[in-house]
Parts: C-alpha cells; structure tokens; sequence
C-alpha cells in the first residue's frame, strides 16, 4: 500500500500557495482545472509536456493533491530531488518497464488520489506533439480510469526545452471534465483521443504583456546549423545582446522574440524557431549526412573529435565510468569509437534522449550510455541523426 498521505499533503499544499502566490503575480495564470475536478475520488491526469514548470502548473491549480509519475532523473538532482519527493511524487525509469512504479501508482488510484502523467515521455521542444506512449492505453483499460485532460496551452512559450531562461508569457491551461473510455473500445482508439485532447496550437503568439530577457541564449542546441546557409554550429549568441542569434560563416543575424520567432536584421520575412529548426534537418536529407559526398565515398554520416563514452552501471550515475574517448563516428551500420574496440551497432540501440542538462543519452540492449560528442558538433544533431537512423523521433 501507499506511505501514508499526511506529510506529503502538508507538504504540497503549502508549496502549492508559493507557487500559487508567485504565479498570480508573474504569469497570471488562467485555467478552468479546479471547477473540472472532481472534489473525491480517484482519477488519472493526462497533459502535454513542454516545459519543465508544467509540474507545478498542473498541481497549483487542480485543487487537490496530485502525484507524478516524475523521470528518475529528477529525484538526483540537488534541492529538486528533495522537493519532488516530499510532494508525493514518485520515480519512473524512462524508456524501460518500471514494475515498481506502476504498482505504486496502482495503489495510489485504487485510494482514491489523483495522479497525473505525461503520456508522451518527455518534454516537447518547441509544443509539437510527441509521439503518445502506448503503454497509456493499456493502463487506461486495466485501472478502467477516469481520465481528466490537461491541456497548457502557452507553456511552450514560458520555457521552452532549448531555453536557458524562463520568460514572463500568462498561463493558459485548459481542462475537460473527467471522462471513462468503454470497455470495448480499442488501445489505438483511445491513444487518438489522447492525441486530440492534449493537441494545442503550438503557432499560437503569446498573450499581451508577454516578454522576456537572454531569449537566443540556448537556441544554437536546438537548431544546430545556421537556417540560412546551414554550416554547422554557426549560431553564436551575440555577447552584446542577448536576444540577437548570428552565425559566424555567413553573417546573418536573428532576434529572437517572446513568440518564438528569429526575426532577421535586414528587416526580412520572420521564421518560427520550430520552422528555421524543420528547415536544417531538411537540408541534411534523409538519411541525414553532414556531408553528402564524404558520406557517399566513406560511409560516414557524422563524426566529432575529443567525444567521450560513459558507461552507467544499473542506470545509476555514481557508477559511470568512462569507456571510450577519442574520433567518434556514425554510419549506417553503427557508432564507432574509431583507435578503440568500442563500438556499438545501430540494431542494438533502443532509444536515443536528451536528458536533463542536455546530454544525449542512448540506451542498447539493457545497457545505458551517456555520449559527450566534443565541442564541434552539440549533442541534438547526433540525437537528430542517431533518431533518424532508428525510427525514433528525438525525445
């Protein structure tokens, strides 16, 4: 059974009412959440994903004690990990069965609480729809839950993933009323109301009395090549300005705004960040290739200097260790440590993430592995380009 509730209660609420507080006077927040929620008995919150305050937006406003399904990784991070815990929340391994987890958040419906997940995995980068876990079915039909969607509307646009900081845009979340899905309907049509009900306009401006500060700082990560003439990590952010993005081979130049736009300097056309990001990894074809004829002559798709492989035993980062260092390269076939054995093949890599601070992290046959691909190339090309190779949408 559940640990008992009452410190986990005291605990949230009286976060709640910070977080309550602050909210109502830096992002006023508007939401119809806590008239949705039913004021007894269990139910099952589903919302998108795409910032890291979703959490607490969610939870400050439905009006009772939530808890989450919360990425292990969470749990190890300083004050964060402290936090999470005492408000009830609870780990989940991404990417893998976690037997543990689901049990617990079995005996939390059949008590009676809320708990809320996040049925694409991960964050979005930029308030696209990630690919909907199809294991939310199938928890949907075993507990025969009732199901509450949440939907934020203008979070994508607070933080977004690639951002270094938060910027002041109003909350919009949005909630139906909780709903049952029939016995004989099917997993695959209940995973398209799952996509219907948590889709948002990610196109949408921000709100009136938006704005922000350092809003280019974090955007080379995301997109990794210059939208104009595509050299490679040619974003630099401007040292004098902070909301201005150039690249150092061509010169051109972007500011970049609170509605997640690079508005160029010669007064062109502007590009939606999600857009200027489409357009790169077009440019790289498919299958992506740094460079088209050297991958035609030699087989390699993408390579980096100074990259170094860690090695996690169990998952648990006290235990990693570094396996491989040196000229990293990928092909078709596989990852390659080029002067050392390691090596691994593409068939046996499962999924490709980028995890909180941004490393990219693959996990092969039970194995995880933390990839530091080197100054020259960041580490969202290589996921880009090992996604692409695997039929994985970059989580």
């Amino acid at each position: 059974m559940p640990k008992p509730l009452l410190s986990t209660r005291s605990w949230f609420f009286a976060l709640r009412h910070i977080y309550v507080a602050l909210t109502h006077l830096v992002l006023w927040t508007r939401t119809n959440a806590r008239e949705r929620m039913p004021s007894e008995g269990p139910v099952l919150i589903l919302a998108n994903h795409v910032s890291f305050l979703d959490p607490p937006q969610v939870g400050s406003f439905v009006g009772r004690n939530v808890h989450f399904m919360t990425s292990e990784q969470l749990f190890r991070v300083p004050v964060l990990g402290f936090l999470v815990e005492k408000v009830g929340a609870f780990p989940k391994k991404k990417f893998v069965k976690d037997r543990d987890s689901m049990v617990h958040l079995n005996q939390l419906y059949e008590a009676g609480e809320v708990v809320a997940l996040f049925p694409e995995g991960s964050r979005s980068w930029d308030g696209r729809q990630l690919p909907i876990l199809s294991g939310i079915a199938r928890l949907i039909k075993r507990l025969d839950a009732r199901v509450m969607f949440v939907r934020l509307q203008t979070a994508h646009l607070q933080h977004p993933r690639w951002a270094r900081w938060p910027r002041r845009v109003p909350s919009v979340m949005e909630a139906d009323s909780p709903r049952s899905f029939p016995p004989e309907m099917s997993h695959e049509e209940i995973l398209e109301v799952i996509r219907e009900r948590l889709s948002i306009d990610w196109r949408r401006e921000a709100p009136r009395g938006s704005f922000g500060m350092r809003m280019a700082e974090g955007l080379p990560q995301y997109v990794w090549a210059c939208p104009s003439c595509f050299a490679v990590d040619g974003l630099q952010v401007s040292s004098r300005d902070r909301n201005r993005v150039g690249c150092k081979e061509c010169g051109q130049a972007w500011r970049v705004d609170v509605h997640a736009r690079m508005n160029p300097a010669d007064g062109g056309e502007p590009l939606l960040i999600p857009d200027a990001h489409d357009a790169v990894k077009d440019h790289f074809g498919t299958p992506p290739a740094l460079d088209r004829e050297r991958y035609r002559e030699t087989g390699e798709a993408l390579w980096s200097v100074g990259a170094r492989i860690h090695q996690f035993d169990k998952g648990r980062k006290a235990d990693s260790q570094v396996v491989a260092e040196g000229r990293l390269v990928l092909t078709d076939e596989a990852l390659i440590m080029e002067g050392t054995p390691w090596r691994l093949p593409l068939a046996d890599l499962q999924v490709v993430s980028m995890v909180i601070g941004g490393a990219l992290q693959l996990r092969a046959r039970g194995t995880l592995y933390r990839v530091e691909p080197g100054a020259s190339t960041p580490s969202s090309l290589w996921a880009h380009f090992l996604g692409h190779r695997i039929g994985q949408k970059t989580a």
